[in-house]
């Protein structure tokens, strides 16, 4: 499991965001297989966290946190408020222009460090004093079970965190004159470092472009309320108010193969619980299903502006690999403007 975090700005110099590796080898259908050090899996096989992350840049010190605050989104995941130790002079003085990284976090009695993205932003930091963790209900992650224990257990705990990561806002090496649209590809908890991007863009619009499309990709029953969508008050904030006409967002419904065979009236009446819920998300925003290569190319714009694309893919490695690929092969699209990280 990956965080996003706020990085200095020396560590931030230090590399830049690189391409993905591939993927070939993820296969759900071979219970054994052994997989790639970077991969997110069901299997029995586990890399420790600050192993995977290990060619990734870190800072060398390490900074102490109280667990003040507990949300629970719904039964997978939680929203951890972290507040600095004393305002920690030391990570208020860091870079706090580049929104996004992650966190080696670690907590009473486990050695190792979990990694776990940052959820908020710089501002948040520098105003409130605070960190917001997503932390998934990972029972076979030491540190991830530690902290879904009961909430009376564990509030108010010390934690210590170390700084890490190199996928943030904005892209290293690229001009922030030359984006005049960015895309936002989130499968599923990979939404975690983009909300924190986004909600950064919505606090300096003087920094977002013109053009912002932001389509995301959740799994859910039909039935569920759609507070149990992980972020979604808060991405009907960004987009309902005063965001702009420009920025759009489009929300993918999915849940195995279970909708392949509805008709169009059934799909219908399944979004429905969703649709009514939201207030804001309508019938031309929400979709039923996955994404397809038609919405990742609408999403990017014409051929003639692709130039002036950046486009950023999170999610599961499957749904990741297959984006990247679409918008790199895109016509008109340059390769090094299409940055990802992978949910593990």
């Amino acid at each position: 499991m990956i965080v996003r975090t706020i990085v200095r700005a020396s560590l931030a110099r230090l590399v830049r965001a690189q391409p993905c590796q591939s993927w070939k080898a993820f296969s759900t259908t071979v219970p054994n297989r052994v997989i790639p050090s970077r991969m997110m899996s069901a299997t029995t096989i586990s890399v420790p966290h600050e192993e995977r992350t290990a060619a990734e840049p870190r800072e060398h010190g390490m900074h102490k946190v109280i667990l003040d605050r507990i949300e629970e989104i719904n039964t997978n995941i939680r929203l951890l408020k972290l507040r600095m130790h004393n305002g920690d002079e030391q990570l208020q003085a860091s870079n706090l222009d580049n929104s996004h990284g992650w966190l080696d976090v670690f907590v009473p009695g486990i050695w190792r460090a979990g990694g776990f993205t940052i959820t908020s932003t710089p501002s948040d930091l520098r105003r409130d004093n605070y960190l917001e963790l997503a932390v998934q209900n990972s029972p076979r992650n030491p540190p991830a079970a530690w902290l879904w224990q009961p909430a009376s257990k564990i509030l108010q705990s010390e934690l210590m965190i170390r700084v890490g990561g190199s996928f943030f806002w904005p892209p290293l090496g690229i001009d922030l004159a030359t984006i005049v649209r960015v895309v936002f590809i989130a499968g599923g908890v990979g939404i975690n470092p983009l909300i924190s991007i986004l909600s950064h863009l919505r606090q300096n619009k003087e920094e977002c472009p013109a053009r912002l499309e932001f389509l995301y990709s959740v799994r859910t029953d039909p039935s569920s309320k759609a507070p149990s969508i992980l972020f979604l008050d808060r991405l009907r904030s960004i987009f309902g108010r005063d965001f702009g006409p420009s920025r759009n967002f489009k929300l993918f419904v999915t849940k195995g193969g279970t909708y392949r065979s509805y008709d169009d009236e059934k799909r219908a009446a399944a979004l429905n619980p969703i649709k009514a819920d939201t207030g804001y998300i309508n019938e031309g925003n929400t979709k039923l299903g996955r994404f397809r290569e038609k919405d990742l190319i609408n999403a990017i714009g014409p051929v003639d502006g692709r130039k002036g694309v950046v486009a950023y893919v999170c999610g599961p490695p499957p749904l990741t690999d297959w984006a990247v690929e679409v918008l790199r092969g895109a016509e008109g699209m340059e390769k090094e403007r299409v940055l990802c990280e992978k949910w593990w």
